[in-house]
């Protein structure tokens, strides 16, 4: 492909990207505290990596399609980030996922949508990313359960913002549950209980 024209897609994508995390910003502030807005901040930052957009640039130079190359550059990079030992690290490696995400879902026409939820449901999934957390109205959500992800995760930040239950690190929980399984999420204790008793309850 022509590599001045998928740059230039590339470019118009990454701005929409910004505008869309510009928005999501706002959003956040008007709804829960200022400072978790700075978590998209951070994603606005992401886009102008130099490290990710040298990736990007080498692919481009070769003849590969913006999509090719950004996919690439963001899951390489993500990867790196994913093996350090950091924890602080490992959390950028999924922000870096989904803001590689967004710009993806942009260039090939099918843009992030937030999980479908039923009013009154515990929402759960092998994992979350902010952008999807921003997505989900607190008032019909009861609680959050991941597999992944921990107490200082992005995601268990913006839920607190949005007073939503958040549960992580629930291994072996998803091979054992059904939709429409009563549950509960317990914050506090960063328990979940599944099918529980009466006593539970």
């Amino acid at each position: 492909t022509d590599p001045r024209k998928e740059r230039r897609r590339l470019e118009d994508a990454l701005e929409r990207a910004k505008n869309e995390l510009e928005a999501l910003q706002t959003e956040l502030k008007a709804s829960a505290d200022h400072n978790k807005a700075a978590i998209f901040a951070a994603h606005q930052e992401l886009l102008e990596d130099p490290g990710l957009l040298d990736i990007v640039e080498s692919a481009l130079a070769k003849g590969k399609s913006a999509d090719y190359a950004w996919h690439g550059a963001f899951d390489t990079q993500a990867e790196r980030l994913a093996k350090l030992k950091n924890v602080v690290m490992a959390g950028r490696a999924a922000d870096l996922r989904d803001v590689g995400r967004r710009v993806l879902g942009i260039l090939t026409g099918r843009p992030l949508e937030g999980p479908r939820v039923p009013p009154g449901a515990i929402l759960l999934a092998e994992d979350l990313t902010p952008s999807e957390i921003a997505k989900i109205d607190p008032k019909e959500v009861l609680g959050l359960a991941t597999v992944g992800g921990g107490a200082t995760s992005h995601v268990a930040i913006l839920a607190r913002a949005l007073d939503i239950p958040c549960v992580g690190r629930l291994t072996g929980l998803r091979d054992k549950v059904s939709e429409g399984d009563p549950a509960i999420v317990d914050a506090e204790t960063g328990e979940a209980y599944l099918r529980p008793r009466p006593d539970v309850v």
